[in-house]
């Protein structure tokens, strides 16, 4: 009898959050726009994910996704359903362009016209791609300070991430994967530091948020001026000296061209 009662708990629960998701607020009705930005031609990927937020805070994310099935036709939840569903393609037609939105009259669901709208801009994504990747390869630190640097170099990698996501893996090569992937970008963030600044702890600790495990004598080299690291800490048991590991050894993977002209610079000045 116990494990009856609470297998109906366990129901009716079920049927209770499913009701919530066919709940519509006395605030929410057909003109209301969700967010401030319209969808374009050229602001899909930041549209998609405004728009997502904003369902879901509204508890309706279910039914661009698909999680919310229909109910079958003629029961009690069809007609919420279906008013939801309504409500939800209207908020969506409201945050599209003047110009685009007579593109997207005939959709008989929201799922529909979330799927329509994807395909017709997913086209648009080689040359988002390459605009990205263009500012990525010119951004520099220049006049700005470490953060606001690695903030505007951090806002690029994200948007590519949105575009370009990994795709799901279970043989366990995900973790190399990604760890290929922020050594890329520790190196890229590296080479657009200016040559000399007096923020090398805010350096560090952008560092450590960015990659664990990542020899931090890289990040410590790059900077001028004064550091507080033990070389003790680290040992290489390649060239038998303290201050880095095997991994990031310069007699064991060559020198890099920032460490020769450095050098070089060190020379002439003697």
């Amino acid at each position: 009898m116990k494990e009856n009662s609470k297998i109906k708990n366990l129901n009716t629960v079920n049927a209770s959050k499913e009701d919530d998701l066919l709940v519509l607020q006395s605030s929410n009705h057909p003109g209301l726009i969700l967010i401030s930005a319209l969808l374009t031609d050229k602001n899909y990927i930041s549209w998609r994910r405004a728009m997502r937020i904003a369902l879901g805070a509204k508890n309706k994310l279910g039914f661009i996704d698909g999680k919310i099935t229909i109910p079958e036709e003629g029961s009690k939840d069809y007609e919420k359903w279906k008013r939801c569903d309504y409500m939800v393609t209207s908020w969506l037609r409201n945050s599209i362009a003047r110009e685009l939105v007579r593109g997207f009259l005939y959709n008989t669901t929201v799922k529909e016209l979330w799927d329509e709208i994807a395909e017709r801009f997913s086209d648009s994504n080689r040359p988002m791609i390459y605009q990205i990747k263009r500012k990525m390869a010119s951004i520099s630190q220049e006049n700005l300070s470490v953060t606001n640097y690695y903030s505007k170099l951090k806002q690029l990698w994200d948007e590519l991430a949105s575009i370009e996501a990994l795709p799901p893996c279970t043989c366990g090569s995900m973790k190399l994967a990604n760890d290929i992937l922020n050594k890329d970008r520790l190196m890229q963030f590296l080479m657009g530091l200016n040559d000399s600044y007096d923020q090398v702890e805010t350096q560090k600790e952008i560092q450590l948020n960015l990659i664990e495990n990542i020899d931090s004598v890289a990040l410590a080299t790059k900077a001028q001026g004064p550091r507080k690291y033990d070389a003790r800490k680290r040992h290489c048991d390649y060239c038998n000296l303290d201050g880095h590991t095997r991994e990031g050894c310069f007699k064991l993977i060559g020198y890099p061209d920032w460490f020769k002209n450095r050098n070089k610079t060190t020379n002439q000045q003697a």
